[in-house]
């Protein structure tokens, strides 16, 4: 599946609205102003909806249109500040000649950046900051160019302040929120989108971002709420139904995420990873021939999309089509091959088809990238002991139980071997370990019980072995070795008496 995307620039009317509430009403936008925002990654459909929605202090004559044309500005845009309300407000002449420089300032700004000159960028940024140091956009637009440059520390700082000093402006909150949720702060993510919603309670796009991180953070029935509200406010904002499908689907509602995703089909049926997410949900509710049609297309459409290839390959596999199930899962490692998970699963689809080498190549690759995953040790352990290879596979155990103490099957598989070598003692700890872990394993009952009556402690041997018929009563395998013991035991009871 496709994760969550937070925002969606089609211009419908709600949207064009979502986006406008992020700056204040009361702001008339003045030159700096949409030369700013533009600057610090505003999309051209806000700056053309809030100046639509508040109107503009300047005349856009042909020379400041061009230097707008030069950076991001569309058409849209373009048209919006000609045909914008002007406002008229009080003229600073002191200012005039700074304002001038500021404006130049912001446009080798836009220009640098869209080239990548990000540290020529932050020169002219904070060349225009010393200008006007306290306007919230100027203060916007360092923090875009430092997180652009990978400074994401030195733009939370910056957000900060500007915070501070403009505690009532949504959109800082909402970059300062972003920034963190970048980071991996999701809790103070989700407490400066919320700081925004305060502003602007009606706004969608805020509903939707912190949705989206409510989401991330695992809260999802909170996500939901979120999400709701979004599409309530903007009915007809793709981003907010997509996320609100993959919601829906991280709690198993493949239903209602279908209906989300066919949501997004009707405003915006080329909506990124839209189709790989809707075959995915149709595969989980079982339909797997309108599920091929979603990821065949995917894949076809984005043919680099490792994600896609995955859900294919998951699709083959329902219809028993493994072997070209493993070519979709080869795609997507080649696409990924830094995904220990990508790995995992080939190693697994390659071990299930007969292919133990290949497998064990897949996992090998898997442990280099996570060496302390469980799994990944425990699954290598087993294509190995089945090789007749134990001292290996005696190691991925012990890693495996290194990696993650409480692993019972490590546990388990490790005793078994243990025992095969004659190292009882060892291999009746592990397995009184692997059943303590996992007391429902009736096959782990079994062997302990079977080694402990190895061990001449009978009494303890009837217990698990009994244990072990109780809970698979109709396992011969299991049930068997305890009514042998059983009568052994009776036996030597009989031959007792019989001495006596």
């Amino acid at each position: 599946m496709r994760k969550n995307v937070g925002r969606s620039m089609i211009a419908s009317v709600s949207f064009l609205l979502a986006l406008a509430s992020l700056l204040r009403a009361d702001e008339v936008m003045d030159r700096i102003e949409v030369l700013g925002l533009l600057a610090s990654g505003a999309p051209s459909a806000m700056v053309a909806a809030s100046a639509g929605r508040s109107g503009i202090a300047f005349k856009p004559d042909k020379a400041f249109l061009a230097v707008l044309s030069e950076g991001d500005a569309d058409e849209m845009l373009l048209n919006a500040l000609r045909h914008a309300s002007r406002v008229k407000i009080k003229a600073d002449r002191s200012s005039a000649a700074s304002e001038e420089t500021t404006v130049e300032h912001l446009a080798s700004v836009a220009r640098l950046t869209k080239q990548k000159q990000f540290p020529e960028a932050e020169r002219e940024s904070r060349a225009a900051m010393t200008l006007f140091p306290r306007r919230a956009v100027l203060r916007e637009v360092l923090g875009y160019v430092l997180q652009e440059q990978g400074k994401l520390d030195d733009a939370i700082v910056v957000y900060r302040e500007t915070t501070r000093l403009n505690p009532r402006r949504p959109r800082t909150h909402d970059l300062l929120a972003m920034a963190l949720q970048t980071k991996g702060d999701l809790d103070g993510a989700i407490e400066e989108y919320r700081a925004a919603l305060r502003l602007r309670p009606q706004s969608a796009l805020m509903h939707n971002s912190l949705g989206v991180a409510l989401a991330q953070k695992g809260k999802l029935d909170d996500a939901v709420t979120e999400l709701r509200n979004a599409i309530r406010l903007a009915p007809d904002f793709a981003a907010a139904h997509f996320n609100f499908g993959n919601a829906l689907y991280r709690k198993g509602d493949w239903e209602g995420a279908i209906a989300r995703y066919r949501a997004v089909q009707r405003i915006d049926p080329a909506f990124p990873g839209l189709r790989n997410n809707l075959g995915a949900a149709l595969l989980n509710e079982g339909d797997v021939a309108a599920a091929m049609q979603e990821l065949r297309a995917t894949v076809k459409d984005n043919p680099g999309e490792a994600n896609a290839h995955l859900n294919l390959a998951n699709a083959l596999l329902r219809q028993g089509a493994k072997e070209e199930a493993i070519s979709e899962y080869r795609e997507a490692v080649s696409l990924k091959p830094d995904d220990a998970g990508y790995h995992q699963d080939l190693g697994n689809l390659l071990a299930q088809v007969g292919k133990p080498d290949e497998a064990i190549t897949e996992f090998r690759a898997a442990e280099r990238l996570t060496p302390t995953d469980a799994q990944v040790h425990y699954s290598l352990g087993v294509l190995l002991a089945q090789q007749d290879k134990l001292d290996e596979a005696i190691d991925e155990y012990r890693a495996a139980i290194r990696a993650n103490p409480n692993h019972a099957p490590s546990h388990h598989n490790l005793g078994v071997i243990l025992s095969q070598q004659g190292w009882l003692d060892e291999a009746v700890d592990e397995l009184r370990i692997a059943v303590r872990l996992d007391p429902p394993n009736a096959l782990g009952h079994r062997n302990l019980g079977r080694l402990l009556y190895e061990e001449g402690n009978e009494t303890a041997a009837l217990g698990e072995l009994q244990t072990a018929c109780k809970l698979a009563p109709n396992d011969p395998q299991v049930c068997d070795a305890y009514r042998e013991l059983l009568k052994k035991s009776h036996e030597t009871d009989d031959a007792d008496e019989a001495d006596q």
